[in-house]
Formats: structure tokens, C-alpha cells, sequence
């Protein structure tokens, strides 16, 4: 007794699919066409960010504890490209990072915080000692300014 699939019809996530076949054999080989060729991106995406988040650079999670634990904590803007270039240096590792967001929702000004302070560009480091850098600091400058090891 022979068995031949002449169509098939699938839902992948509420999605219709309907597939011609010729035979059962090329089912399994057109299936698995289609499931890679719809997740493929999805999964590469995936891998390109864990790698660029920590997996394939170095790893400041104790520089970045330490400047924290020396008082150092940079105030910004979420809006702020230079702001947004340091927390990048850092990677993974921002979390650690003590961070003031001086601007208020819709650029409706600046918090009470950020001006009790005196910040006046973005970003500020400002240091336990009461001095400030502004304007993005490099690693190298934070390590001078606070006794933090650079990682090796």
C-alpha cells in the first residue's frame, strides 16, 4: 500500500502555512527549510548580541564596582550622544556604574538633583573629593582620579 502527501497545511505561530509536496520525504526537508529560514535571523541576532553585550570584550565589572565604591557617579541625559558613547565603553559592566539622570521626561528640564548639584553639561563625573570631569572621561582618567585598577 503506498502513501503519497499531495498537500499539507500548518500554523507556525497563528501563521497558515500550506505546502505542496511531492512525497513524504521532501516534507521533512521543506519543513525544516522553513523553520531555519524564519528563525535563522532571530537566532543569529541573538548570538551578535550576547557577544557584543560581554561575551567577546573585556569585562569591567570591577573597575566599574570600584568607581562606584570610590564615589564617582556620572551625571547624564538620556538623550545625551556623549552619554550614551560612555555607558557603551562600559558595556555589561554600566550596572555597576553610579548614574544621576539629570533630565526630566520630554527634555522638560533638568532634575532639582542635577541642579542642586551644579551640573551643567553632559556628561559630568563628578568624585568623592568634589572634583569633576566633564565630558566623556576616559577609563584611564576615572582610574587617575579615583585608584581604580584598570582589567588587564
Amino acid at each position: 500500500m503506498k502513501r503519497s502527501i499531495t498537500s499539507v497545511s500548518y500554523t507556525i505561530k497563528e501563521e497558515p502555512l500550506s505546502l505542496a509536496l511531492p512525497g513524504p520525504r521532501s516534507l521533512h526537508k521543506i519543513l525544516k527549510g522553513v523553520i531555519i529560514s524564519r528563525y535563522m535571523k532571530r537566532i543569529f541576532f541573538v548570538f551578535a548580541l550576547l557577544f557584543l553585550v560581554g561575551c567577546g570584550g573585556k569585562n569591567y565589572d570591577t573597575f566599574s564596582e570600584c568607581l562606584t565604591e570610590k564615589g564617582a557617579a556620572m551625571y547624564g541625559a538620556y538623550w545625551c550622544p556623549h552619554c550614551i558613547n560612555q555607558k557603551e565603553e562600559f558595556g555589561g559592566s554600566w550596572k555597576f556604574v553610579t548614574y544621576v539622570e539629570c533630565s526630566l521626561p520630554q527634555n522638560a528640564g533638568q532634575t532639582p538633583q542635577c541642579r542642586e548639584a551644579g551640573i551643567t553639561g553632559y556628561p559630568t563625573w563628578v568624585f568623592d573629593d568634589g572634583s569633576r570631569v566633564e565630558g566623556e572621561a576616559s577609563f584611564e582618567t576615572l582610574a587617575a582620579k579615583t585608584g581604580c585598577a584598570l582589567p588587564e
